[in-house]
């Protein structure tokens, strides 16, 4: 079975053309947090893990107010919109086969 994604390189774009308005160096490698949740710790954890296997950092495990365990990873690039994109169906994908949700990304913008 073959998954989508409704993914498009015009949200990135659109995203990385806002980064450039309010920042003096868009093209920096900046920090970029990815959020990810899930019913189970061992769910989380392995989602962790693997994440960690692709370079990207674990900047905390907790479990929120409602019981669903969080994850925050970082990774240190510069948000073009075909990498965020990939990264995208990465971190997507990887959440899916941990039972996991990815839930959005975010970044410092220097004004």
């Amino acid at each position: 079975m073959s998954k989508k994604y409704s993914l498009h390189y015009s949200d990135n774009l659109e995203i990385y053309n806002w980064i450039g308005h309010p920042d003096e160096n868009p093209n920096r490698v900046r920090p970029v947090h990815f959020y990810f949740f899930a019913d189970k710790k061992d769910q989380i954890l392995s989602l962790a893990e693997k994440l960690n296997s692709y370079d990207f950092n674990i900047g905390h495990i907790t479990r929120s107010y409602n019981g669903q365990w969080l994850c925050m990873a970082l990774r240190e690039i510069i948000p073009y919109p075909d990498v965020m994109n990939r990264l995208t169906v990465l971190v997507m994908e990887t959440a899916q086969k941990c039972d996991a949700t990815y839930d959005g990304w975010e970044t410092v913008i220097d004004a």
